[in-house]
């Protein structure tokens, strides 16, 4: 959930209602944004839209692979580079290199402040397109989903999956990651979250372990994980 004090949305719904009830009221959300057609990133799209009132920004893989579950919600169509303003959030859509028809991060502006916050999830690889978003922002949330050496010792994958997840079109590693914040001038931030991560080939441990191999002090003061099942929380669109 992104929010200032007049807006809130929520990016990708791949977790049931209940979960999201104890967080907010069910009229308060003024759209449901979806990266893409994988099935953690939308498979409740249509119900919360439902219990949320609210509309759904998708691209039409999306809509297309799940119109029975989207059956009576408001569909927006989005593509890449699209702006939506949405009350007094601006959302732009920019691609990312995933294995989706279609997959989308987001930047999204506080139009009464000047927050930025640039999101970015399920990409194999940092675009120049990717990095031009990052560097407007103020606030950056990024993948990390795996760690190269617990990926590599998980016996439960395939080998196939295995390369899958590290190819360019799979997912940043712990890794990939940090050198890609390398590359950023970091002073420019006040927060930057972690997200994303895998519980069978990640962990917060580990994560912290290898930021704080890469990233100096004054920049892992800046560092929060996403929780896997609770809020995080920041000042709002921070």
């Amino acid at each position: 959930m992104i929010y200032n004090k007049k807006t809130k949305i929520l990016i990708d719904s791949g977790v049931a209602v209940k979960h999201i009830k104890p967080y907010v009221a069910q009229d308060s959300v003024n759209a449901i944004f979806i990266s893409h057609e994988h099935s953690d990133h939308c498979s409740t799209a249509g119900a919360m839209a439902r219990y949320l009132c609210c509309p759904i920004y998708a691209s039409k893989t999306v809509f297309e692979n799940k119109a029975k579950d989207l059956d009576g919600c408001n569909l927006i169509k989005v593509k890449s580079g699209n702006t939506f303003e949405i009350k007094t959030l601006r959302v732009t859509t920019f691609s990312t290199k995933h294995d989706a028809k279609m997959s989308f991060g987001f930047f999204i502006e506080d139009m009464e402040s000047d927050s930025k916050l640039c999101l970015i999830t399920d990409t194999g690889t940092i675009s120049p397109l990717i990095e031009s978003f990052a560097r407007r922002a103020n606030t950056l949330m990024i993948e990390t989903d795996y760690d190269d050496q617990m990926l590599t010792d998980y016996a439960e994958y395939d080998e196939w999956l295995k390369d899958r997840i590290r190819s360019d079109f799979g997912h940043l590693s712990n890794k990939q990651t940090m050198m890609f914040l390398q590359s950023l001038d970091l002073k420019n931030y006040r927060h930057i979250v972690f997200s994303h991560l895998s519980p069978r080939t990640n962990s917060p441990t580990q994560l912290t372990k290898v930021a704080s191999d890469h990233l100096d002090k004054t920049t892992m003061d800046k560092v929060k994980i996403a929780p896997l099942s609770v809020a995080l929380d920041l000042k709002p669109i921070v």
